[in-house]
């Protein structure tokens, strides 16, 4: 399956993140794109799938502050795929993932740091 490479810098403006993004369709090259498109694409790209964790994080959080018992932990992982048509959607797949998340909350205080 053709893919698109997308790049976007990160808003330390130092790292430079880059997205395999499938595309079903067969129609879409890196190279038939000029730098603003890429640029442009890879900032919605990443956009999304911030936000995609973002949600997920606060919905499980608000879950957990609703439970009569609350777990002493709780861990959520999962995958999100950047795709060219869809953008950034929950992996049915590990592999298929492009970014693999695990959040851990915990009901435990952080541990004190060394003295």
């Amino acid at each position: 399956m053709p893919s698109d490479i997308i790049q976007t810098v990160t808003s330390s403006e130092e790292s430079i993140v880059l997205f395999e993004m499938s595309d079903p369709r067969g129609k879409t090259t890196a190279t038939s794109r000029h730098p603003q498109e890429l640029a442009a694409k890879s900032a919605q790209a990443l956009g999304q799938a911030m936000g995609t964790i973002q949600a997920l994080a606060n919905r499980t959080s608000e879950t957990l502050a609703k439970l009569p018992t609350p777990p002493d932990t709780c861990e959520v992982e999962f995958g999100i795929k950047v795709d060219a048509q869809a953008g950034a959607l929950v992996s049915n797949s590990a592999d298929a993932s492009n970014l693999r998340i695990k959040f851990v909350w915990s009901s435990q205080p952080p541990a004190a740091p060394p003295t």
